[in-house]
């Protein structure tokens, strides 16, 4: 079945005007987090950057270095699905920028594919020593009543906990908070009823993304999954 894409990304990253940078590069981070494409790969003019097709739930690179070093300047990036071309689109990557490009499904339909394109702030004040995070909803029709982060001496409340849309604001989705260093456990409330996953050490200056994805009820490859991703600092 064809599928029909929806992608959306800050106006600064689609200028077709801009040339290619030589020897400069961009860092990109992919992340599947669709319900029914079980093999997600990269291509950036027309090479393959992905070592291998993720599986629903999976990020680019490594768990230490997710994020796939490409040239910088307007390229040409593919995603697939096997022989299935999902998107063919030229973007603008900016010299030394990082980018987490979000693969999601907005509806439970075989064809709702959407991509978001989020510039990824991976600096600190001054001054500050305090881990950053987000918490991204990309499970659809997930009623979600809240998300806290619990570790012994404190309890963290999630303010953004609903589905992030067909046509989210890049802008608002890419931006990271600060809490207080330490080890936390993720529940996701619903209906009353917490999940627990695993805990996430945040010790100073780490940034993370954690990526809710998967469909109520499911118990296979497209079951609800917290994705934890640890954007390194550079």
């Amino acid at each position: 079945m064809q599928r029909v894409l929806v992608i959306v990304i800050l106006c600064a990253c689609i200028v077709a005007s801009c040339k290619k940078a030589p020897g400069v590069t961009t860092r990109m981070l992919l992340h599947n987090a669709t319900l029914t494409i079980d093999s997600l790969s990269m291509l950036w003019n027309g090479t393959t950057v992905t070592s291998s097709a993720l599986a629903q739930g999976k990020t680019s690179g490594t768990v230490s270095e997710p994020y796939l070093t490409i040239p910088a300047g307007t390229n040409n990036i593919i995603l697939k699905s096997g022989s299935t071309t999902l998107l063919d689109k030229n973007v603008y990557g900016g010299v030394n920028t990082s980018y987490t490009l979000l693969a999601y499904d907005s509806t439970t339909s075989a064809s709702s594919l959407n991509v978001i394109l989020l510039t990824d702030d991976l600096s600190f004040a001054t001054d500050s020593v305090s881990p950053k995070y987000r918490f991204i909803n990309c499970s659809y029709g997930t009623a979600i009543d809240s998300v806290k982060l619990r570790n012994a001496a404190d309890t963290v409340s999630v303010s953004t906990i609903t589905f992030i849309g067909p046509s989210p604001t890049a802008s608002t989705v890419q931006v990271f908070t600060t809490l207080t260093a330490g080890t936390y456990q993720p529940l996701v409330f619903s209906g009353g009823v917490a999940k627990a996953y695993d805990s996430v050490a945040l010790s100073a200056q780490k940034i993370c993304s954690l990526i809710y994805s998967g469909k109520p009820g499911s118990t296979g490859a497209d079951s609800l999954k917290l994705a934890v991703i640890f954007h390194p600092v550079k």
